[in-house]
């Protein structure tokens, strides 16, 4: 009865990938096609699908302290301006990319732990956040070592896994922060199954739900490293593009050759030199 479940299952989560693949293609014509009547008619730009409006409405609040963010290297204003403009020109380069394919969902991983990927996550997602004209989803799915919701100060009842595992509503989940525009879906409990887990039913559902919202809502996934789990590679089809983390002098080449090989069919945005030397004065 087992096998038959898992097959079961397995074919439910074939035709949920097909149709996360097909909603994207979808919502990128039905945009593009949508802006294109409106603008003809002198209008502004169409929002359809306002996925990010409804988790809002049901979202945990949560007061983010400023002394945890900054001791954990979070994006605030008492961060040194050469480090707030450096995650600016990030998100300007990430957003011209994003918008010139219409893409709204983004992977961030790195080779090995310790390259700074969820770090960069999150103070990606906080940076674009801050344009007036983006919306942000941020999403742990680092299942083996989540570390969003520490890194931010964040503790609930339920994380991610509570909806995977045990059916618990997404709306229950979502945390609504202090930084305006920006909601997390947090993990807290580690998966030793991850992989199994980001190619279920119920994730590719949420992908399927989150990937429709082209309110201006960009979508970041916190993924694990590349080579310490299969989980980017199970997760990659159902993304738009990946962006890849090296720490510097920390990365081994060797490292960088097989990411190179295993990333070769991937839409790959960029790549983040971290923990550099380089103490380059900003321009004021």
């Amino acid at each position: 009865m087992g096998r038959i479940e898992d097959a079961l299952k397995k074919t439910k989560a074939s035709y949920l990938l097909s149709d996360v693949r097909a909603a994207r293609l979808q919502n990128k014509q039905n945009s593009a096609n949508a802006t294109s009547r409106f603008n003809s008619l002198g209008g502004g730009k169409v929002r359809l699908q306002p996925v990010f409006d409804e988790l809002a409405k049901s979202a945990t609040y949560c007061e983010l302290d400023a002394d945890i963010l900054e001791e954990h290297r979070v994006t605030t204003d008492a961060q040194l301006m050469s480090t707030r403009s450096a995650y600016k020109m990030l998100r300007t380069r990430l957003l011209q990319r994003l918008r010139a394919n219409n893409w709204n969902t983004l992977a961030i991983s790195s080779a090995r732990s310790n390259a700074g990927k969820t770090l960069t996550a999150i103070n990606t997602a906080i940076s674009i956040a801050n344009d007036p004209n983006q919306r942000v989803i941020l999403v742990d799915l680092d299942l083996r070592r989540p570390s969003v919701a520490s890194y931010l100060g964040i503790d609930q009842q339920y994380g991610l896994t509570d909806y995977l595992l045990h059916g618990k509503p997404i709306e229950d989940i979502v945390i609504r922060t202090n930084i305006d525009r920006l909601l997390i879906i947090p993990t807290f409990e580690a998966q030793e199954n991850s992989s199994e887990l980001l190619s279920s039913p119920e994730m590719l559902s949420l992908v399927k739900r989150l990937a429709s919202d082209l309110q201006d809502s960009i979508i970041i996934f916190d993924l694990p490293p590349m080579l310490d789990a299969d989980d980017m590679l199970a997760f990659s089809p159902y993304v738009d593009a990946s962006l890849f983390i090296v720490a510097e002098c920390e990365t081994r080449r060797s490292d960088l050759k097989q990411v190179s090989d295993l990333i070769e069919d991937l839409e790959v945005i960029g790549v983040i030199l971290n923990k550099s030397d380089d103490e380059s004065p900003a321009y004021y």
